[in-house]
């Protein structure tokens, strides 16, 4: 029949694939590190002032008696140019109605903007202070403008509210904002950058 019991000899044989390793234990010390200690103490200073004499400066303009070959042959050489450059200045309509006052001096400061961040507060004086209600205490904490600080190209203003009626930190809330002043349209009543801080 084709389906019949049958039996066939088992083959084994026995793993070799893990050996028992051999482990030594050694220790070792550097040896013992020499210090020494001794006292030395500066040398006296002696501190002096200076002061310079002030002296006047003359200066001396050497251009008119200047005869020199050079400067006739560079003279001769723009002047074309130069001419050529004046007579299109007379044509020209730019500046028509521009009337220059070499001795005025402008001394006066405008105010183009007067900056608070709204969301912060429900009223801001003049003075930058501000009423800051807390979601944690609701309680009133007075704000006020600790620092002002200006990019090195002059566009961006950074104002830090915080408190002064408080020593060394705390866990007081306090805002950085900034605004780009060099913007098309700023807005003077939000922020470009508001940034929350944990310590004021």
């Amino acid at each position: 029949s084709m389906f019949t019991d049958a039996e066939i000899d088992v083959a084994s044989f026995e793993s070799c694939w893990r050996k028992q390793r051999s482990v030594k234990d050694d220790a070792t010390q550097t040896s013992e590190i020499l210090t020494d200690d001794r006292e030395v103490q500066s040398v006296v200073l002696a501190a002096i002032e200076t002061q310079t004499e002030f002296v006047e400066e003359t200066r001396h303009t050497a251009l008119a008696d200047d005869k020199s070959e050079k400067l006739v042959e560079f003279l001769r050489r723009v002047e074309a140019n130069v001419c050529a450059q004046l007579e299109k200045n007379l044509q020209s309509h730019a500046f028509d109605g521009y009337d220059v006052q070499w001795s005025d001096e402008f001394t006066s400061v405008s105010c183009l903007h007067t900056l608070h961040h709204a969301a912060l507060s429900s009223h801001v004086s003049s003075t930058t202070d501000c009423l800051l209600s807390l979601r944690e205490t609701n309680t009133k904490v007075k704000l006020q403008c600790t620092d002002l600080s200006w990019n090195c190209s002059g566009s961006v203003l950074a104002v830090a509210y915080g408190r002064f009626d408080h020593k060394g930190s705390s866990s007081h809330q306090s805002f950085l904002c900034t605004w780009n002043v060099d913007r098309r349209v700023v807005n003077s009543n939000k922020a470009d950058v508001t940034i929350e801080l944990s310590v004021s």
